[in-house]
């Protein structure tokens, strides 16, 4: 099959594309889709047609850079091979920050009769943290919105960072925290919010869908999908969904 693509496309044939990583419990890496599970980890793609690679940090460290056949501090980014080659990915250890804020509840889909705009509810899961700064993104990495100075979260409080705060505000009335407008949404067929810390640290992140093993009710029946513990890692629910789970969408 792949000499018939090669021959019916005019490709100038396959080579290799080998990934190491000092540290796969560091972050995950995906190559032209295709995780990259053991370390060294060597891939066959077609010659002269972009690669997307791509670093995830897991919490408590931060993506460095990529080495080798491009070198580039950038987590997204895109190759072509014109011969057998060589990559590398390095992550770096975190900030005291890490751990301290973890998204605790998505709202990414509305119904006609209750559309407050999506949005997230982070959670403070220790200590007193200044968030100016900070960024809120989704997988389109072009999505970012920056959080204004003055905005603060301590130990077991909880923020809603909106997408349109009138809309929100009609349903929910005035009495929650919230912080917006992020000026985007979040994809109802699956999507990732991203929180990241001002120096780029990754410091919670969650890439959910509407397909199973994931809960369905929340894209159909007007939900949202909320963590069942805040004190669970999202590294770990990225893996194991059942530690999220539909929530009915009323007043908060």
């Amino acid at each position: 099959m792949r000499r018939f693509i090669e021959l019916e496309f005019n490709l100038p044939g396959s080579y290799e594309l080998t990934v190491n990583a000092e540290s796969l419990n560091a972050g995950k890496i995906t190559a032209g889709g295709l995780v990259v599970d053991t370390s060294p980890w060597t891939g066959t793609f077609f010659g002269f047609v972009p690669i997307k690679m791509k670093a995830e940090p897991f919490t408590g460290y931060l993506f460095s850079h990529w080495s080798g056949t491009s070198w580039a501090p950038d987590p997204r980014v895109e190759i072509i091979l014109a011969a057998d080659s060589q990559i590398g990915a390095t992550f770096e250890a975190a900030s005291n920050f890490t751990g301290a804020v973890v998204i605790n509840e998505i709202c990414f889909a509305n119904s006609n009769y209750f559309n407050s705009g999506d949005w997230i509810e982070i959670y403070g899961v220790r200590g007193s943290h200044d968030l100016a700064g900070s960024i809120i993104s989704d997988e389109n990495k072009n999505n970012e919105f920056i959080i204004p100075a003055g905005i603060t979260i301590s130990q077991g409080e909880h923020i809603i960072f909106v997408e349109d705060t009138a809309l929100f505000r009609e349903h929910y009335g005035t009495e929650i925290k919230i912080v917006g407008n992020l000026n985007f949404g979040f994809r109802a067929s699956g999507d990732q919010v991203r929180f990241i810390e001002p120096s780029g640290l990754t410091l919670d992140s969650v890439e959910f869908d509407n397909q199973p093993p994931w809960p369905l009710s929340p894209d159909s029946l007007n939900r949202t999908l909320e963590l069942i513990d805040p004190l669970l890692a999202n590294e770990l629910a990225n893996f194991i969904v059942a530690t999220w789970f539909a929530r009915i969408k009323s007043r908060l």
